[in-house]
């Protein structure tokens, strides 16, 4: 704010804007210019060392970055299309790059090579009009084109890139290349809609069949392909409840025994009075002998202990016959007597054996006795 003094003698206060190098005579003018992009641009480039620039000087900079802005609107509204090759291209350059490569010159010689089709005219006349228009597809349409583009067949392989004739040469080919075999076939109802759920499974889920959603996360065919053959995963998992996924392809009513059709709750009651309880309450005896245990036993019923039956002294003797047999056809002869100094020598050392053997044995009793090194009182009253 400066002072100065005016013709009558009265001093007039003049009220600078330092970043814009401009004077106001009121100050709800300035509290006005202070709020203004030009003083806001003014105040940048004096951060920036930069000189300031005037009003009018600022109104041309901003009419130009108008123009550029719609330029560049403009641009990106322009569609850059190869009607030959049906691309499109972002701008005027790459179209020309586009336009110079071998691959667009081959493309030419081909479209000039093949008859003209009126029909394919038309549709491209329509597709030109329909972009020159605006219209595009929506993201919906766009979905359902990928996935019927990558969508497994069931005459595709589920683990490599074959396709075969039919189903029977596909899953041929899968159990002779892939080991692939399906668990209980012969209870499946039907074998099409079971092939087509793995496919889709595999295509539009992108999971293992052997690890389902337990496993890596995949975001393509190809990815999941490669871990099933290189994790040896061409096959379904082992425990029951995973198989549970695929109970609506499978009818085991034709392996119920015969017994159990008409009036089963008698049949059931019936079966289930010759099972017994064990007097521990925690195991079943069945009719024919097997034990069913709780499953708070579990622990000790997987362990498998080997089942080696007591040996006989019959089986021992054919054992025995036997190996003599074999020492015979190599040239062994029983007929052979010990002479009495190898029985005095064998004895010797095996009295010698004793000995040690007895001495060792009381030194470690010995060491590992504890005896007490100081008296104490047995009997505390």
């Amino acid at each position: 704010m400066e002072s100065q003094m005016s013709s009558n003698g009265n001093a007039v206060q003049n009220f600078t804007c330092l970043a814009c190098r401009v004077v106001f005579h009121q100050a709800e003018l300035q509290r006005a210019h202070y709020k203004t992009d030009w003083h806001r641009y003014n105040l940048k480039r004096k951060v920036a060392n930069m000189p300031s620039v005037t009003a009018e000087e600022f109104q041309v900079r901003v009419l130009a970055a108008r123009d550029r802005a719609k330029n560049e609107i403009q641009e990106q509204n322009n569609i850059y299309a190869c009607n030959s090759c049906r691309k499109h291209f972002s701008s005027q350059l790459t179209l020309e790059t586009h336009l110079k490569s071998k691959k667009h010159r081959e493309q030419l010689i081909k479209s000039k090579s093949k008859p003209v089709d009126k029909t394919k005219t038309q549709e491209d006349d329509a597709t030109k009009s329909s972009a020159i228009d605006g219209e595009e597809k929506s993201d919906d349409e766009e979905l359902v084109e990928e996935v019927e583009e990558f969508h497994l067949t069931m005459n595709d392989c589920l683990f490599c890139p074959h396709q075969s004739v039919d189903l029977e040469s596909s899953l041929r080919h899968m159990t002779k290349s892939h080991s692939f075999f399906i668990p209980n076939v012969q209870y499946i109802t039907n074998l099409e809609d079971f092939i087509e759920y793995l496919c889709q499974k595999i295509s539009l889920g992108f999971e293992c069949l052997y690890c389902n959603d337990a496993g890596k996360a995949f975001h393509t065919i190809e990815a999941v392909k490669n871990h099933m053959l290189d994790k040896g995963h061409c096959k379904f998992p082992e425990d029951e409840e995973s198989m549970l996924e695929y109970s609506d392809f499978y009818d085991f009513s034709s392996s119920y025994p015969d017994d159990l059709q008409g009036d089963e709750d008698e049949e059931i009651n019936s079966l289930m009075k010759d099972i017994q309880l064990s007097d521990d309450g925690l195991t079943l005896i069945l009719p024919n002998g097997n034990r069913v245990g709780h499953r708070s036993l579990r622990i000790y019923y997987k362990q498998q202990y080997p089942n080696h039956p007591a040996m006989t002294q019959a089986a021992r003797r054919a054992i025995k016959n036997d190996l003599m047999s074999q020492y015979k056809l190599i040239g062994w002869n029983t007929s052979t007597v010990l002479s009495k100094s190898f029985i005095k020598r064998y004895n010797k050392v095996r009295e010698i054996g004793q000995k040690t053997k007895s001495k060792e044995m009381t030194k470690l009793a010995i060491k590992a006795n504890k005896f007490q090194p100081h008296f104490r009182c047995q009997i505390d009253f």
